[in-house]
């Protein structure tokens, strides 16, 4: 019995929730969505080479790190739970809301910190309420804060622009 071959490396995941990486200088691994276990786009992942043709095929064994923790969102409800549609749409599925602030009602915009991800459920917590999904503001404040730059300053910074 062989042992499978393993790579580690960035994976690109496309709006279609497929993951793709780079391996051999001319030749990227297809990752199938269930083949994703919790990778999303940017992530170093080490992913096990399951087949060659007609193009190699692979299954992420481990995210060794995330490109980033926090998404933005817009909050929807289903029955009793309250989740987040991920603005980011190469992020495949919903976050499950783990306890929600009260000002985080369906349909307003929100900053999300994922708690954890197996490729089947993600789980995370509001760190932000952003405002009405469509007002001006809110999805200004969105885009800013999906490329990870705040929309606030420090209170001491604050305290030395007043003077």
């Amino acid at each position: 019995m062989t042992a499978k071959k393993s790579v580690a490396g960035i994976i690109q995941v496309t709006r279609r929730g497929v993951g793709y990486m780079p391996w051999m200088d001319h030749e990227d691994v297809e990752i199938p969505t269930e083949s994703l276990s919790g990778a999303l786009d940017g992530d170093t992942v080490e992913v096990s080479i399951v087949g060659l043709h007609p193009r190699p095929k692979g299954k992420v064994e481990v995210v060794v790190s995330r490109s980033k923790n926090e998404f933005v969102g817009s909050v929807v409800r289903t029955g009793s739970v309250l989740s987040v549609i991920p603005a980011d749409q190469r992020f495949y599925r919903p976050i499950t809301l783990q306890t929600a602030p009260k000002a985080a009602l369906e349909g307003s915009k929100v900053l999300v910190r994922l708690i954890s991800f197996d490729g089947t459920t993600a789980v995370g917590e509001v760190l932000e309420v952003i405002g009405k999904a469509g007002e001006h503001r809110a999805e200004m404040n969105a885009i800013v804060l999906e490329h990870g730059f705040s929309t606030t300053f420090p209170p001491e910074v604050a305290s030395e622009a007043k003077q």
